[in-house]
């Protein structure tokens, strides 16, 4: 760069960075508040990182937004001068843009006496905060300095018990107290040890009790820096919330609405509980497994807590709430329960679209549709039909104006409990176990090379053990799959590659397999979530077991595989895990680490894992700089003169993604990302020269990066990824980093590196 340019970008650099510091354009005599500090003073044993932290949280107000270390929004809103008449520069200016939060918008001995109280109930009683304001030019800072001593910490804690059934109970739940002695005082402590103790109290008929009817009382004069508690019951606490209350009857309105008042309903009892209705929609037994409250049980918030979640669970209903009221014509203290509930659509229709762009230059839409019934025959059973698609073409190429196309078909019926040939003991799960069946038929055909057609049968079950942890068990998966129509270049190809060819035979897959989910994504206010997927799946060892008990035969290397109804059988072990951390940086941005790995071994009747069940690497949710299924395995990539329409998959695979996401205006966001990782064979593949794996595996690494934008109206995200190579694992091992040879401006490196990828979703 000369001078002249030097000395022009230095300026422009200059104007930006006064233009986004946002001090210009204040009001006459105001200064930008750019934020507040905490400064800890004092003696004794006291944790500074603590109470700084909860110090920090009455800070007010927030200051101006930054991105980069620029107040890119402050910037934004100076810059439009003039918005008379101008919805767009409004919305710009005051949507978009952000106000200068000013000095004079900051309240110190507010903020003051609330870091006071914060600390005080830490334990911290005779804390003093002072406050200086800091000036630099037309920006000032607020430095805030506690003075604070050794915390108060808790020398007994005890129940002032009476004689009544509800102090006896109240002295029974004493044995899990949070408040614990030797504990620094903690407020929040308290307040939960109270409502921990109402919980008990409610799960054995205390319908009436609050924790506000508990008070503690503190003596702070026995040692120095110490205070005793004692817990009691108030003394003008109601009456009602003394009695320990029954259910008496039980009332399920099936088809509540606000907005029918015409009353027309019929009542049916069934096993204690009076059903309200027009007409039956779901059976009244499958309903009642779902309610746990019972007629001459003591009042329990747990089980009001468990109905409403099973019932919830099932699906069928938008809306479920339970009210209780006390049943005034029995003697005793009863309550009625009546729950009303609002069924959801029976029926919905989900239309899922996709493009694919493949190494081929095949490129082409897919779609899915999807239909449920949530309550197909009266027992909230949900059957679920898919009808997925695809079409692909080649833009350009030896196949221009040839396409290639799939349809595939799947019925799955889901049951709201296990069927199995033995009784389970009803669980108090708050979710619904399920027993799925499921039957789908798929139809590939690629151009110029085969028809593949799969038939698949699988019956499983689909429990949860808590709302962030799924486990998904088939014991029975059995997959028959066919290649037909095989033209004579892909003969000549399975004729030269024996392996290729034991992967795209006909043959059975039989065998069992099992999913576990953790997720932790459902906890929106978390700022590090988890996401664990791992699988496993085992194919063939009870065929195998059964040929030789029944049949008396095993399979042999070097020999034909055996055969099930005239075809090969496969057997096989395959594992991956699915590991995901979400980092949420601030409210709106998010930095997410994902890592994947996967391993799959034939033996036995197999020499190759199926080409279904093989790995691949590289499309719009793998490695995204890399075309669809066209990385590895290893350092192999295949020939000019071979389209690569199938992938060559392996045996292992790695993978690592980081993906910074981040607003950019409104319901646009952005991305940038990085992707790593590769296949690899166990054994080496001769016919087309591809190396097993090896110590040195992680030399043959791909690298990736790019950008993206999301279009995200939360229940739909259409994605635009744009990514280029960084390393390429099949160039020469001192060769590989491409780095140095990016070449934006070149039309012809743009065309065989840039990959543009368009899907629907996020990439994980």
């Amino acid at each position: 760069m000369n001078q002249p340019l030097k000395k022009y970008f230095l300026i422009g650099l200059c104007a930006l960075f006064v233009a986004c510091n946002g001090t210009k354009r204040l009001p006459p005599g105001q200064s930008l508040y750019t934020g507040a500090k905490v400064a800890v003073e004092g003696e004794g044993k006291f944790s500074r990182r603590k109470i700084k932290s909860e110090a920090s949280n009455a800070f007010a107000p927030r200051t101006n937004k930054k991105f980069l270390g620029l107040r890119i929004k402050l910037m934004i809103h100076n810059s439009v001068k003039d918005t008379t008449g101008s919805k767009f520069k409004k919305w710009l200016k005051y949507k978009v843009g952000q106000p200068p939060v000013l000095l004079t918008d900051a309240n110190p001995e507010q903020v003051s006496k609330v870091i006071d109280a914060t600390l005080f109930n830490m334990g911290i009683f005779n804390e003093v905060t002072r406050y200086e304001i800091k000036r630099k030019k037309n920006a000032a800072s607020i430095l805030y300095t506690v003075h604070v001593h050794t915390p108060y910490s808790i020398s007994d804690y005890s129940f002032l018990q009476g004689n009544d059934s509800l102090s006896l109970m109240i002295h029974e739940s004493m044995t899990d107290a949070l408040v614990i002695r030797g504990n620094d005082y903690n407020l929040s402590v308290l307040k939960a040890e109270r409502t921990r103790i109402s919980e008990y109290l409610k799960d054995r008929g205390y319908y009436y009790f609050k924790p506000d009817y508990l008070v503690f009382k503190g003596d702070s004069s026995v040692t120095a820096k110490t205070i005793r508690l004692v817990l009691a019951v108030k003394p003008d606490i109601p009456d009602i919330a003394t009695r320990k209350y029954y259910i008496r009857n039980i009332y399920f309105e099936t088809d509540f609405s606000l907005t029918d008042t015409t009353g027309n309903r019929d009542t049916t009892l069934y096993d204690d509980i009076y059903f309200i209705e027009k007409e039956m929609i779901i059976r009244h037994r499958v309903i009642k497994r779902s309610v746990f409250i019972r007629k001459g049980d003591p009042y329990s918030r747990l089980n009001h807590n468990l109905s409403l979640s099973r019932i919830m669970s099932m699906g069928n209903y938008k809306y479920v709430s339970v009210r209780f009221t006390e049943a005034d014509t029995t003697p005793g203290n009863y309550l009625d329960a009546y729950f009303y509930s609002t069924p959801s659509l029976k029926r919905t229709i989900r239309l899922e679209t996709d493009m694919v762009s493949k190494s081929n230059n095949f490129f082409g839409p897919s779609q899915i549709i999807n239909y449920k019934n949530r309550n197909t025959f009266n027992g909230a059973e949900l059957l679920e039909f898919k009808l997925k698609g695809s079409f692909e073409t080649q833009i350009s190429g030896d196949y221009k104006g040839l396409f290639s196309y799939e349809i595939g078909p799947e019925l799955s019926l889901y049951i709201p409990r296990f069927i199995v040939p033995f009784r389970i003991p009803a669980s108090k799960s708050p979710f619904i176990p399920r027993t799925r069946i499921s039957v789908s038929y798929d139809y590939s055909h690629r151009v110029e090379y085969y028809t593949l057609k799969s038939l698949q049968l699988t019956f499983g079950y689909e429990w949860k053990g808590s709302i962030k942890t799924l486990h998904r068990l088939n014991p029975v998966s059995i997959n028959y799959y066919a290649v037909s129509d095989k033209t004579e270049s892909f003969q000549e190809m399975l004729d030269e590659d024996p392996t290729l060819a034991r992967s795209f035979e006909d043959q059975f897959i039989a065998g069992m397999d099992y999913s576990f989910t953790y997720n932790e994504q459902l906890y929106t206010l978390k700022r590090i979530q988890f996401y664990v997927n791992p699988t496993a799946e085992l194919s063939g060892n009870v065929i195998s077991l059964g040929k030789r008990v029944f049949a008396n035969e095993k399979p042999e290397p070097g020999k034909p595989p055996l055969l099930l109804a005239g075809n090969p059988y496969a057997q096989f072990a395959r594992a991956s895990v699915d590991f995901r951390t979400y980092f949420r940086l601030t409210k709106k941005t998010t930095l997410v680490a994902r890592f994947l790995g996967g391993i799959g071994i034939a033996y036995g009747n197999s020499i190759t894992l199926p080409y279904v069940k093989q790995f691949f690497s590289g499309g719009p949710s793998d490695i995204r700089a890399f075309r669809y299924n066209s990385l590895g395995p290893g350092t192999y990539i295949a020939p000019d003169s071979v389209d690569n329409f199938y992938g060559q998959g392996g045996d292992y695979k790695l993978e690592a993604n980081l993906e910074y996401r981040f607003p950019i205006i409104a319901i646009l966001k952005g991305a940038l990302f990085i992707d790593a990782g590769n296949t690899w064979l166990r054994k080496p593949n001769e016919e087309i020269q591809a190396e097993a794996i090896s110590k040195d595996f992680y030399k043959e690494i791909a690298l990736g990066a790019g950008y993206g934008i999301r279009l995200d109206v939360t229940f739909f995200v259409l994605r635009l990824d744009l990514a280029m190579p960084l390393r390429k694992p099949w160039l020469p091992e001192n060769e590989r980093w491409v780095v140095n040879d990016i070449q934006l401006g070149s039309p012809s490196w743009r065309k065989e590196n840039m990959i543009l990828n368009l899907a629907i979703g996020y990439p994980f």
